[in-house]
């Protein structure tokens, strides 16, 4: 007569780590959906878990992808589910579940940027919690582009000009143009069919005088026209 035993069988010891989770961007930001510099994002992220308290963040952003040539956004964002107040204003929350905080931060996006193998992330502000013990990966987006671009700051939309006056056009450019040249035109029908010249070939900075720049940030340069 045999008898079979059964006996339980148990692991090593291991650890199961909270984690950061991009949530935008989120790889779809590409071709015609790009990015533009200049323009104003919501980076966004949930931690799966609990980090360390106070839960501040360093956001990084890779134009190679790879973080070797990592670019510091904003150190030290306070991470506690509540929308950050950045320099370019408050952020919008992602949606998470009950067990998962959300973070948030709005960035003007720097033409430094410009290309097609853009990633950020974000990870842990205090270099005493490495990554090893405290999270099990830091919040890296999927690829993105990030593309150039024009930004009109004057007119806005709240003036009413005069025929035979004077009024400073004033723009803002991230990123290269061609020869540094820009044109400029202007419509009565939101340039359906009509887009008459205002200036051509003009130099993307001073054109025309006593016209003040605007002033410009995150590698932004500022143009204006004086339009008679």
């Amino acid at each position: 007569t045999h008898t079979l035993r059964t006996t339980a069988s148990e692991s090593a010891a291991f650890k199961i780590l909270p984690n950061l989770v991009m949530i935008t961007p989120n790889g779809s930001e590409i071709n015609a959906s790009a990015l533009k510099a200049g323009e104003l994002v919501d980076i966004q992220w949930k931690s799966i878990g609990t980090i360390a308290k106070p839960a501040n963040v360093d956001i990084q952003y890779s134009v190679n992808g790879t973080f070797s040539d990592a670019v510091t956004i904003q150190n030290g964002v306070t991470f506690n589910g509540s929308a950050y107040n950045s320099t370019w204003g408050t952020c919008v929350l992602p949606s998470v579940s009950g067990a998962e905080t959300a973070g948030c931060f709005r960035w003007k996006i720097h033409a430094g940027s410009i290309g097609t193998t853009l990633k950020i992330r974000v990870k842990d502000s205090d270099g005493a919690h490495p990554d090893s013990t405290l999270i099990s990966t830091n919040g890296v987006s999927s690829t993105f582009h990030v593309v150039r671009n024009l930004i009109v700051l004057q007119p806005n939309g709240s003036e009413q000009l005069t025929v035979g006056g004077s009024y400073d056009l004033k723009w803002e450019a991230y990123g290269s143009f061609t020869a540094n040249k820009i044109d400029l035109h202007y419509s009565a029908d939101e340039f359906v069919a009509e887009a008459l010249a205002i200036l051509t070939n003009g130099n993307n900075d001073v054109n025309g005088t006593a016209c003040t720049l605007p002033t410009v940030t995150q590698g932004g340069a500022g143009g204006c026209y004086r339009w008679t």
